[in-house]
């Protein structure tokens, strides 16, 4: 249950995110920056990692990241999904507690 919440509130705030951001083609008159919707990412006792933390694990998407849509708006990572400090925190688990 709570993976499939994540995963939801993911997908919502990307397409927040995603609705927000202003393209380099001339919508300058845009007033949704990333900035604006950094509160629907916002994960509570989270703190930002970065890019290359993020590409440690998720190398084939940062290989990709350069040609993507996000990348041309100098968007990173954690400008969607949130900061990834307690993604990569390590979880007990049932064999090892």
């Amino acid at each position: 249950m709570r993976k499939k919440f994540a995963l939801a509130s993911l997908f919502i705030s990307s397409l927040f995110a995603i609705w927000g951001i202003p393209t380099k083609a001339g919508n300058d008159h845009s007033r949704h920056t990333i900035a604006s919707f950094a509160k629907y990412v916002e994960i509570p006792g989270a703190k930002a990692i970065g890019v290359e933390n993020c590409a440690n694990c998720h190398d084939v998407e940062a290989k990709n990241f350069t040609h993507a849509f996000h990348a041309q708006q100098d968007v990173e990572c954690e400008d969607c999904h949130g900061a990834g400090s307690l993604h990569t925190t390590p979880r007990p688990s049932a064999t090892n507690a």
